[in-house]
């Protein structure tokens, strides 16, 4: 029973709560990007409802994609998002998107949000 309540306090304890996540996407992310269902506010960047599992430069919402970005052909999955968000320019040279997150932990963070987005 101990082994279990200690394994419940540190699962506990080791998880990011929404507020917390909504947090890293406002501050990481919200400047550029809405992630509200059907919102086409036009900003810098598409909105992110949805992006997990789609096809770059697809929203056609969003009309100012890079060249680079409509070329490159990816489907954001975790693997592309993970490399997409740690340098945007080095995934995908002559982007639009300069953003760049060296802490993997806000990167997985910011990656599991988005999945929730459907």
């Amino acid at each position: 029973m101990k082994f279990f309540l200690v394994c419940l306090i540190i699962l506990i304890s080791t998880q990011i709560s929404e507020a917390e996540i909504n947090q890293l996407f406002i501050k990481n992310c919200a400047t550029c990007h809405s992630v509200q269902k059907g919102d086409t506010t036009l900003r810098a960047g598409p909105n992110l409802w949805g992006v997990v599992g789609r096809k770059a430069a697809t929203d056609q919402s969003y009309t100012m994609y890079s060249d680079a970005i409509k070329k490159s052909g990816i489907v954001w999955n975790e693997e592309n998002l993970n490399k997409w968000l740690t340098n945007a320019g080095t995934f995908i040279p002559g982007t639009n998107m300069y953003y760049m997150q060296a802490d993997e932990s806000v990167r997985l963070n910011i990656i599991d949000y988005l999945k929730t987005l459907k």
